[in-house]
């Protein structure tokens, strides 16, 4: 050890502050538990003051078991209801147990529809994503979804935690007694200066109107687009038209001057109203 090197001190309440701890993290999965014991024996019964908390577990195992299926889905695969193994996604029939295996129906939480393309979800109704364009499945109005959301209650009031221990800080050690100072010999006298003369009094200067206040411009409206297929309204961000997925990258298609119709750049008749195009 070196010669000025200090022992390094001791914390004298570091296995209090362990056991803290180790009680909190025990106290955490005591009230773990008794959560999933109290959902698994009322969750269809609950009481008014726990019915939101209800709601909400199974709004989230609604939402894992969504993202699990699609999962399966993106590896080209599905599930057979009677044995559990996963088989590929254009069986009929289980080669594990013989079992016929329905095609895998739409996936919803009761307010939006999942695409299984990007897992994004869009709103029941929506009839494409917009994110990547793909078609969506329609839901019908008894598709399976979460129970209709009870009356908010009071929330009951948080369990307050326990205080941590504080620890005492340490005894400040004695200040050294400082030496009396000599005594200062008396300054001399200084003699007063002489009182100074007033300066002249300075007119005020004149008193500046201020500028008129110039009111702002108002905000340009935000900026939209039209679909060229089916004129819906859509965000300037959008890359697909949510009415009827049209790209609205791509150039728009030419359109019969008569009727309207879009037609294919090769076509020489109009085949809604059979006019002649150039």
């Amino acid at each position: 050890m070196a010669l000025f090197d200090k022992p390094r001190a001791v914390d004298p309440f570091a296995g209090i502050n362990e056991k803290i701890a180790s009680a909190q993290t025990e106290l955490d999965g005591a009230y773990s538990a008794l959560g999933r014991a109290y959902f698994a024996a009322h969750a269809e019964d609950a009481e008014a003051a726990l019915a939101e908390n209800v709601a909400a577990v199974k709004l989230a195992a609604k939402k894992e078991e969504i993202y699990r299926e699609l999962l399966v889905r993106a590896k080209g695969m599905k599930v057979c209801p009677t044995c559990g193994h996963e088989v590929t996604a254009g069986s009929v029939f289980c080669n594990f147990c013989g079992s016929k295996v329905p095609e895998p129906e739409p996936l919803t939480d009761g307010v939006n529809v999942y695409c299984d393309k990007c897992t994004s979800p869009m709103p029941i109704g929506q009839k494409f994503c917009s994110f990547c364009g793909s078609p969506l499945p329609e839901i019908g109005k008894d598709a399976e979804g979460p129970a209709v959301e009870p009356e908010p209650v009071a929330e009951p009031e948080p369990v307050a935690e326990p205080e941590p221990v504080v620890e005492p800080e340490p005894a400040a050690e004695p200040e050294p007694v400082a030496e009396p100072e000599p005594v200062a010999e008396p300054e001399p006298v200084v003699e007063p200066e002489p009182v100074a003369e007033p300066e002249p009094v300075v007119e005020p200067e004149p008193i500046v109107e201020p500028e008129p206040i110039v009111e702002p411009e108002p905000a340009p409206a935000p900026e939209t687009k039209i679909c060229p297929n089916c004129g819906k309204v859509l965000g300037i961000g959008n890359k697909f038209c949510t009415a009827c997925g049209t790209n609205l990258d791509s150039p728009a298609a030419p359109v019969c001057p008569n009727c309207g119709k879009a037609v294919k750049p090769t076509a020489k008749f109009c085949t809604g109203c059979g006019t002649k195009l150039n």
